[in-house]
């Protein structure tokens, strides 16, 4: 039971991280074709949502033929969709084997299917020549065909708005030139990028800085940044093509009127509560049978954290799970402890707590990558934990 809460959750933290902004399966148009004259084209960039899935934001392009009669005039071409009622859905999504694909909705139909009213929609009109509509619309009508649409999906390398980047880079070549960053700050961490969009998100801040430990801590080069639908837009504002501004300035289809409240941690007061409560386990003789059951607990529950982090590590296609250092504290054996003999808990107890000072010492060396705000009072837990251990194995073998 215990260990089916924790996938579940877990699985929620992924879609958290991943879906950006509702992307699940939906209805196909009849035809891709579109008139190539005359045609707008442009980059409709959705802000943050209130749901989970809608955290970062989502990106798309948008096509309008003057020319063309019907509902078909005005689409956006989508690389946020993916088949939500595939039987092996929550498996391919751990594992990073879930294949998104492009699809082509009308654009009112988009706003209805994908945007709240209180999201923002922004668009950014393409400066672009006859020619490179053209290139454009024919590398999107190439793409959107069912033998070339899909694509495996990556959080922070091949999404939605990596693929719209990745699309202007092979219709246009080297004449789309990205700026540098303008304020000279070229230190941002992928950690940086996703923290505006999940301060108010605790839990999933806090799980996905675990999860993908091994990415967070990387820098983000400028044409990095468009893994986030924001940062496609940045880079799009900055970018020019053949000499000359590849978009005028952005125009706010639908303002931003969402209500953020960033609440309490909980966390982080969950972790102090546990410490507390393992201080008083410890100091306290009154309190042992709590302190057994506690430690016991918590050693447990991090040990299935443990084999979640060890799964990805060898399992899990995504970026950023390998080489995971969180399970020096969160080890996979942790789900065996409270079934071992005391004597054997004192000789693990002595290793375990062990490795939690390296990890200590290897997050503060900045080459390990953890929310110490919150994991800190849950790592001094499991080291009085282990001293609980430590000293009650001693006293048994005095006996």
């Amino acid at each position: 039971m215990v260990v089916r809460v924790f996938l579940q959750i877990f699985i929620v933290i992924l879609a958290a991280w991943g879906i950006n902004g509702g992307r699940c399966a939906a209805g196909e148009p009849t035809s891709t074709a579109i008139r190539y004259l005359p045609v707008r084209i442009s980059l409709v960039t959705v802000g943050p949502g209130e749901r989970m899935f809608e955290a970062l934001g989502h990106t798309c392009i948008r096509v309008v033929d003057s020319s063309r009669e019907g509902d078909w005039h005005d689409v956006v071409f989508n690389y946020g969709t993916f088949d939500a009622f595939d039987p092996s859905f929550g498996y391919k999504m751990i594992t990073g084997e879930l294949d998104y694909y492009l699809s082509v909705f009308r654009f009112d139909s988009f706003q209805k299917l994908f945007v709240a009213p209180e999201r923002s929609v922004t668009e950014q009109v393409l400066n672009l020549s006859q020619e490179q509509k053209y290139s454009l619309l024919r590398h999107l009508e190439w793409n959107a065909k069912d033998e070339n649409k899909y694509y495996r999906y990556d959080f922070f390398h091949d999404d939605c708005a990596t693929r719209i980047y990745q699309a202007f880079r092979t219709a246009w070549g080297d004449a789309l030139q990205v700026s540098s960053d303008k304020n000279g700050n070229n230190t941002l961490t992928y950690y940086d990028m996703c923290l505006p969009y999940y301060r108010h998100r605790h839990w999933e801040r806090v799980g996905g800085q675990i999860i993908f430990a091994g990415q967070m801590s990387k820098p983000v080069s400028v044409v990095e940044r468009t893994f986030l639908p924001d940062g496609l837009l940045w880079v799009v504002a900055g970018a020019t093509i053949e000499g000359r501004q590849l978009t005028d300035a952005a125009t706010v289809l639908q303002p931003d009127t969402l209500v953020r409240d960033n609440g309490m941690n909980q966390p982080m007061m969950l972790a102090w509560f546990i410490m507390i409560l393992s201080l008083m386990g410890l100091l306290w003789s009154r309190a042992v049978i709590m302190m057994k059951w506690l430690t016991n607990t918590v050693l447990f529950l991090s040990g299935i954290l443990g084999v979640i982090i060890l799964f990805m590590w060898l399992r899990s296609h995504y970026a950023g799970t390998e080489g995971n250092m969180n399970i020096l504290w969160a080890l996979p054996t942790g789900v065996l402890v409270p079934f071992l003999k005391p004597a054997l808990k004192r000789l693990y107890a002595i290793l375990a707590a062990g490795l939690v000072v390296v990890f200590f010492v290897l997050c503060f060396a900045g080459i390990a990558s953890a929310p110490m705000v919150e994991l800190s009072p849950i790592l001094l837990s499991l080291v009085l934990g282990y001293v609980y251990f430590f000293q009650k194995g001693k006293m048994d073998v005095k006996r």
